[in-house]
């Protein structure tokens, strides 16, 4: 199970996956790309056009994509400050009929030192898995006082593997599972190697493909087993992939076996784990929790008693940043959090993580974050006399909005003339269910606090709009009260905290307040010591003539006059 993801200067060894088997296995792969003609004035592109490498060797420790492009022509060029104000250079991603991004051709690069390169940045890296086709419109640049033709690039971005454990913390090493993600069948071709970074010796493994679950399905899995022990031992490990790993195949049209099979070899790539000194610690909110917000987060260093003392720095960068859906971080911190402790802390393991100084009333908004815990957060000092220090850590959340939040539909500040039902909306929250056992505990009161003695139960639930307000998406749910409450006073309904289930999350405790005018009389107080009873409906027409008291009892729901006395009968 990966735990976190290493960062920081272990960036600069390798460029890790973070991408997890499930979309692995909903990826459909795409044929390669085929690279564009290039115009005679242009020798060569950097990237070269087709499957973009991205595992480190190209850019240390900052792995660019299609983002960021030069190129190198037969001579030195110029960049043409006469373009047209419209040329856009402009990147398409999996063949949409849009662009992605485009920016201005003034904005593109030659080399400073007289070198016959340009070039040009999007504002994005263009990293994700995907395709990329990138147009550069004419007379961008002039080469020997002529503008350059139109030039038109193709990129895939494959991110060709995928290892669980993902590359980063982890409690120990055992074994691996390593997906080829691009790929319609992949053949291995030998050596893999782990190791421990300064080590000049592997780990002996062993890699046997993963057969396929299903009859027709693709082979692109392979498991990784230490022919050994797990390894425990506190360190840095490599688990390299060399060049030529791995024969990638894609199937011709229509997925055809035989007639348009293309082969590529794979490019190397090499993947990072720490086993670290110190255990990982656990937090709440746990790890890819959904959290309604992220004021707070409690962090707790596991195997206290093996440690002689315990420090903890307030003072290390941990930062919380906006991700996009696969994890990905493509802007500032959002937050930077500082560690809070208290008197029990070199106790218990126990402290706080808190925004820190400028970010006091940091709010998350929804959406997906990653919390960065900086390295040396914690220190501890074992028995036999060795200070050790905590590892960089990940944690993931996605924070949505409140779906607890609800409004009272029945106004409470008209008297009513009978106290019925009451309806309650959570306009957040994608459904309402009731917690059969918290649900028992509502009551209503009346001003003295004294439970009034009437049945409770709950209509409705999930996605209900309203016929008549089809505008309204949230959920609601309504109280219904038996028999309905018609004498005089102020009555409060109580819905205790838990009664609900609003998406997963218990509901705040309710209360609401009502004024019941009086104005309708309750059949208990209209039959109080009559021996039989005469009954009109609405409509003034006979329904019973000095009948039993009892018999009320078989009337249908409705407005009648009892005894001479008007009333409203539920049941």
């Amino acid at each position: 199970m990966r735990k976190s993801t290493i960062f920081g200067a272990i960036a600069a060894i390798a460029v890790f996956c973070g991408v997890n088997t499930a979309s692995a296995k909903s990826y459909v792969p795409q044929q390669p790309v085929e690279p564009c003609p290039l115009p005679a004035c242009v020798t060569s592109v950097s990237p070269a056009q087709g499957i973009i490498n991205l595992d480190g060797s190209q850019t240390v420790g900052s792995p660019l994509g299609a983002g960021y492009i030069g190129i190198t022509f037969t001579s030195v060029p110029e960049l043409n400050l006469n373009q047209s104000a419209d040329n856009f250079i402009e990147i398409y991603v999996d063949g949409a009929k849009t662009p992605a991004e485009r920016i201005s051709g003034l904005k593109a690069y030659v080399d400073a030192m007289g070198f016959p390169t340009g070039g040009f940045d999007f504002k994005g890296s263009y990293t994700g898995r995907a395709t990329y086709h990138i147009v550069v419109p004419e007379g961008v640049w002039l080469l020997n006082g002529e503008p350059t033709p139109k030039i038109e690039l193709n990129y895939e971005v494959t991110r060709d593997f995928i290892v669980t454990p993902g590359a980063g913390v982890v409690e120990k090493l055992d074994e691996f599972m390593l997906i080829c993600a691009s790929s319609f069948a992949t053949t291995y071709n030998g050596g893999i190697s782990l190791y421990k970074q300064g080590s000049a010796s592997n780990i002996p493994v062993t890699v046997t493909p993963i057969e396929p679950d299903a009859e027709g399905a693709d082979q692109n899995a392979f498991l990784i087993k230490l022919d050994g022990e797990p390894v425990i031992t506190p360190g840095i490990y490599n688990l390299e992939v060399p060049q030529y790993t791995f024969t990638e195949t894609w199937f011709g049209p229509d997925y055809s076996k035989t007639e348009g099979v293309r082969t590529i070899k794979s490019q190397a790539q090499i993947f990072v784990f720490i086993v670290p000194e110190l255990p990982v610690p656990g937090v709440v909110p746990a790890d890819n929790a959904t959290v309604l917000d992220l004021d707070k987060i409690t962090v707790t260093i596991p195997n206290l008693e093996s440690y002689n003392f315990l420090l903890i720095d307030d003072k290390v960068a941990n930062y919380l940043y906006p991700v996009d859906e696969d994890g990905v971080v493509s802007t500032i911190p959002a937050a930077r959090y500082t560690a809070k402790r208290n008197d029990d802390t070199a106790k218990t393991g126990v402290f706080e993580l808190v925004p820190g100084v400028g970010y006091e009333d940091f709010k998350a908004a929804p959406g997906n974050y990653l919390l960065r815990l900086g390295s040396n957060l914690y220190s501890a000092s074992s028995k036999t006399g060795d200070f050790l220090n905590s590892a960089p850590y990940e944690f993931h959340y996605k924070v949505i909005l409140d779906p607890t939040v609800y409004e009272i539909v029945t106004d409470q500040a008209v008297e009513v003339s009978k106290l019925e039902n009451i309806e309650i909306r959570f306009p957040q929250a994608n459904y309402v269910v009731e917690n059969t056992e918290a649900a028992e505990k509502m009551y209503i009161k009346d001003e003295k606090g004294n439970k009034v003695d009437v049945e409770l139960t709950l209509d409705g639930g999930g996605i209900s709009p309203l016929a008549e307000e089809e505008e309204y998406t949230g959920s609601s749910i309504t109280v219904v009260i038996n028999p309905a409450i018609v004498q005089k006073g102020a009555f409060t309904l109580v819905i205790p905290e838990g009664a609900l289930d609003c998406d997963t999350f218990a509901n705040k405790a309710i209360e609401a307040t009502y004024k019941v005018d009086g104005t309708q009389d309750s059949i208990e107080e209209i039959v109080v010591g009559a021996e039989t009873v005469t009954v009109y409906n609405a409509a003034g027409i006979l329904v019973l003539d000095n009948a039993n008291v009892e018999a009320v009892e078989a009337l249908e729901p409705g407005l009648y006059i009892i005894n001479g006395k008007k009333v409203v009968l539920t049941k």
